[in-house]
């Protein structure tokens, strides 16, 4: 696949770096990706990185959790991505097919440029609600919703694994029973 068309795609990967540790991030994200043919990355924004690849998120997976990370704070593996504007309509339907059962959900609502004030932190809670599962600030389930371009957000509803100290991995639902 060329890379114009991996760009055109949903990012595999977002990556936020800890605070003032964005190159030092940045270098331990190259080193998991050595291990994966092709890929490109894309800066989102300050301390916010898209990994752009064909690889497998089944792949990408056994690599990033062959290493120990000092300076990244999460890693999102996104399973969809919608434009700002469809943003409240489609995270409606994506929640209500992730909560069948009343699991407990924390969420991160990070949205820049043009899609800031599309949705707000009320919103989503009402639509987590509406959909059978518990608003929770401890709950072992997290939604993410971040900016990945202008006019795209990332969808992620999944489960929170550590990548080490204080570093966060939100996998999809489906990886998470394994």
């Amino acid at each position: 696949m060329p890379v114009e068309e991996m760009l055109s795609k949903c990012p595999k990967i977002v990556m936020v770096a800890k605070d003032g540790r964005e190159y030092w991030a940045l270098e331990e994200l190259y080193d998991v990706l050595a291990g994966i043919e092709r890929y490109e990355v894309g800066k989102v924004a300050n301390g916010v990185f898209a990994v752009y690849t064909d690889s497998t998120i089944e792949r990408l997976l056994d690599l990033v959790r062959s290493y120990e990370y000092s300076f990244i704070r999460y890693l999102f593996f996104f399973d969809k991505c919608v434009l700002c504007t469809e943003l409240e309509d489609k995270l409606r339907s994506y929640i209500e097919r992730r909560c069948d059962d009343p699991l407990r959900v924390r969420f991160r609502l990070k949205l820049r440029s043009g899609c800031r004030g599309v949705i707000g932190r009320s919103k989503v809670e009402d639509v987590i609600r509406d959909s059978g599962c518990i608003v929770s600030r401890k709950g072992s389930y997290m939604l993410v919703i971040e900016s990945v371009s202008l006019n795209t957000v990332g969808l992620v509803f999944g489960c929170v694994r550590s990548c080490n100290y204080s570093c966060q991995l939100v996998l999809p639902l489906s990886m998470c029973l394994e």
